[in-house]
């Protein structure tokens, strides 16, 4: 199963509890577009119940990825980098 598939299942695992979902990027190094797409459409899905996506700790890399995204990033979604 590819990394973006299971990303897709555990998002759609995680979104069903009605919360703000936290996903710890600390260790990833870089993400592509279709990863980012799957944490955008279950940001979309969370903002329907008032809910917010928390990314944690995403690295420079990763910040910058988000940021060539920012335009398709649905409002609830949260970025908070490492601490240095």
């Amino acid at each position: 199963m590819a990394v973006d598939q299971i990303l897709e299942r555990e998002l759609e695992l995680a979104i069903r509890n009605g919360s703000d979902l936290h996903v710890d990027l600390a260790n990833i190094e870089f993400i592509d577009i279709g990863c980012m797409e799957k944490l955008f459409d279950a940001a979309a899905n969370l903002q329907r119940d008032g809910c917010r996506l928390v990314l944690l700790g995403p690295t420079m890399t990763v910040r910058l990825i988000i940021a060539i995204c920012r335009d398709m990033l649905p409002g609830n979604i949260e970025v908070f980098p490492c601490p240095t």
